[in-house]
Order: structure tokens, then sequence, then C-alpha cells
């Protein structure tokens, strides 16, 4: 006690230095109670854009037709989400399965199998959904609606071949692959 009353202005230093230590450390602690959780994760991972819209400016729509269209997108999307959750199901079958001691391999083949029929049913689904797109279109529309189809079709076609490795050697001359049928 001797050493702060022979020098008072240390002793006022030290005691300034350690309120500011509180107040800062405060601080810090207030903020982070304070501070908002993070934000709750979007209801679905992909952009939101209002295609009905798009289609109706790009094809030139009228009203009648793009409240049709809506429609048709509507329910198209509900059944495309219910078939989308059963494939769903079997794929969460088939992980917790693989973690079992020993899996029933035919019962896993079997979700694979109803894995494919629902993506066969999925793609057939869209399929007709596109047709009954088309028939609310007049002739020039439906041209319109074709040449939108094929620039997304293009857009996301499969990249190429994968660089071959270097342990293994791929043959010089491949017969070249099967050409799919040729849409539209």
């Amino acid at each position: 006690m001797a050493l702060f009353t022979k020098n008072r202005l240390a002793a006022w230093a030290i005691v300034i230095l350690v309120l500011l230590n509180v107040v800062a450390l405060g601080t810090l602690w207030w903020t982070q109670i304070r501070r908002p959780g993070h934000p709750p994760p979007p209801p679905d991972r992909r952009p939101r854009h209002d295609v009905s819209k798009f289609l109706e400016q790009e094809l030139e729509l009228t009203t009648g037709q793009a409240e049709q269209l809506r429609v048709l997108r509507e329910t198209n999307a509900e059944q495309s989400y219910i078939i989308e959750q059963e494939i769903h199901k079997y794929r969460l079958a088939m992980a917790k399965a693989m973690f079992e001691k020993d899996p029933n391999i035919k019962q896993v083949e079997t979700w694979a199998n109803r894995i494919g029929q629902k993506h066969e049913e999925l793609e057939l689904k869209r399929f007709q959904h596109f047709i009954d797109m088309k028939s609310l279109c007049t002739q020039e529309q439906a041209l319109r609606f074709e040449a939108l189809l094929r620039k997304v079709l293009e857009t996301t076609r499969p990249p190429g071949p994968p660089p071959p490795d270097k342990d293994r050697r791929l043959p010089k001359k491949q017969p070249p692959p099967p050409q799919p049928p040729q849409p539209f």
C-alpha cells in the first residue's frame, strides 16, 4: 500500500487501466449475448426465379394462356415433389442399410430399382408437362418455346469425358459412342 501512496500517478493509471479493461470485456460480453443467432436457412436452396413470368414475356402469352400455364406449372410442381420425396425416402433407407452390420442386399436392390422407376416416372411426367405447355401455345409461340428449350438443354448438357488417368491407358482408337436421338 505504501507504493500507491508514494506514487499517486501510477496508482491512478493502474485504476484507470483496470476500469478500461472491465468496460472493454463487458462490452464484448454484452455484444455476444445480444448478437442474433445464425439466420434461418432458406426454405429452398435453389434460387427463386419466376419462370412463369419469364415464359409469359418470352412467348408473349395472352392473359388466359399465362393463367393456364401457371396452373399447369403448379400442378406439375406438386406432383413432381411427391415423386422426389419418394425417391428421397428410398435413398435414406439405402443410406441406413449401408451402416448396418449385415445389410440385406436384396432389399437394397429393390430400393434401387424403385428409385429408377420413380426417376422414369418423373421424366415421363416432365415430358408430358412440356407437351401440355406446348399445347397452350400458338404455332409461332411453339417455335419460340422450342428454341427456348433447345437453349436450356444446351446449357445443361453434361460435360465431356474426363481426362484419362496417367496410370490408365485408353486405346488409341475408340469406337464412336452411340448417338442419342436428336431432340426436337
